[in-house]
Parts: C-alpha cells; sequence; structure tokens
C-alpha cells in the first residue's frame, strides 16, 4: 500500500527478521493436493507450506525491482531504526510436504506483488484502500473483535 501510494517501503528497525511467503492460491491449490493424498501420509502430520522465506529488507528491494521491471515504478527503501527492534523472525522449512507428498508451491512474490499492483491500479480494492481495515491485519482484528463483543 506504501509503494502504491506514495513509492516508498517504509521498514521499521533493521529489516533483517525473517518471514515466509506464500500466494494464496498456492495455499489452495496445497489443500486440494491434500485432499486426494493417501491417509496414511497425511494422518497425524502437520505441513508447513511456504514459497519461499525473506529478509524484510531483502524482500522490500526485490519489490522495487518487481515495480521497475514491470511497471517502470521506481519506489525506494526507507529503514526507520527510530521504531525500534524487531526480533520475531520465522523461517520455516516447507520441505516435508514436498518429500512427502510432491507438492511445492509454484508462485513467487512477483506474481504476488504485480496482482496487487494491478488490483490497486485498477481501483478493485477502492479509492482509499489504505482507509479500509480489510487490508490491514492487527486493524481488522481489533475492529472485528471489539465490534463483536468478544473482548471488552
Amino acid at each position: 500500500m506504501q509503494v502504491w501510494r506514495n513509492r516508498l517501503i517504509p521498514i521499521w528497525g533493521s529489516g533483517e527478521v525473517w518471514r515466509p511467503f506464500l500466494h494464496v492460491r498456492d495455499a489452495v491449490d496445497a489443500y486440494i493436493h491434500l485432499l486426494g493424498a493417501p491417509t496414511e501420509k497425511i494422518r497425524g502430520e502437520s505441513f508447513n507450506l511456504l514459497h519461499k522465506n525473506y529478509r524484510i529488507l531483502e524482500l522490500a528491494h526485490w519489490v522495487t525491482e518487481i515495480l521497475e521491471q514491470n511497471h517502470g515504478v521506481e519506489a525506494y527503501v526507507k529503514r526507520d531504526r527510530s521504531k525500534g527492534e524487531f526480533r520475531r523472525s520465522y523461517y520455516v522449512d516447507g520441505e516435508k510436504i514436498t518429500k512427502a507428498l510432491g507438492f511445492r508451491a509454484e508462485r513467487g512474490v512477483a506474481q504476488g506483488v504485480l496482482e496487487i499492483w494491478d488490483a490497486l491500479e485498477k481501483g478493485d480494492l477502492g479509492s482509499e484502500p489504505e482507509n479500509d481495515s480489510r487490508y490491514f491485519n492487527i486493524r481488522w482484528l481489533k475492529e472485528t473483535v471489539l465490534k463483536e463483543g468478544a473482548v471488552d
């Protein structure tokens, strides 16, 4: 959203924490694949599913390259270390599902970035998506939980 609106990707902290990424269509493909998997191979098992792990700073630079190469958009990455250091880092190994069931996520970040960019450009996400809590996990959860009265 920030890169679309401001041509800037803000990074809070060092940007060295890891995050696993998965395209939603790969998640759907995995569910469908699991429905056809032999029960003895999946009963009692858990599988991590991802396309690739990225450091946040690495991902931000990759997004700027994707947008420049595909849409001629110049965007910048700016670190803001004053926001504190984020220590939660998640590096996920997704090889188990590939070895056990032959499934591998195929869509990468580039495809996801371009799909989101195109939806923003076409207005598919509204004229002011930055004000719509549906596109922000924490904001949406807080509003939904408070509205439904699940938490005081």
